[in-house]
C-alpha cells in the first residue's frame, strides 16, 4: 500500500528502539473474524488511503497484525489513538487489554 507512514509519531519522545505498526494489517467487518481484507493503518476503513474506503457504519470491526518484540526490549508499549467505544487487545493469543469508552 502506498500510504505507509514511517515517521516517528511524537519526536519529542523519540527512543532508540521503537517499531511502528503502521502499514498493512488484516481486517474484517462483523461478528465473524474471517480477515478477508487488508487495511493500511493508521487510516480508518472509511478513508480511501486505508485501501478500503467504505463509508458505511459498521458496529464491529477487527484488526490483526502479528509482530515480534525483540529480546533486548523486556517490555512493549502499544499506543492506540482515536478509538471509539471499545478495544480488546490480545498478545500471544491471550487477552491483554480492554478499553471501554462511556458516552454520557
Amino acid at each position: 500500500m502506498k500510504y505507509e507512514r514511517k515517521e516517528y509519531p511524537r519526536p519529542q519522545f523519540r527512543r532508540d528502539s521503537w517499531q511502528s505498526l503502521n502499514g498493512e494489517w488484516e481486517f474484517c467487518f462483523g461478528d465473524k473474524q474471517n480477515y478477508d481484507r487488508k487495511i493500511n493503518v493508521p487510516f480508518s476503513y472509511q478513508w480511501q488511503a486505508s485501501g478500503i474506503g467504505d463509508v458505511s457504519v459498521h458496529d464491529i470491526v477487527w484488526y490483526r497484525r502479528k509482530f515480534t518484540v525483540s529480546e533486548k526490549n523486556k517490555r512493549a508499549l502499544l499506543c492506540f489513538t482515536l478509538l471509539c467505544f471499545a478495544l480488546l487487545c490480545f498478545a500471544s493469543l491471550r487477552f491483554a487489554l480492554c478499553f471501554v469508552l462511556r458516552c454520557f
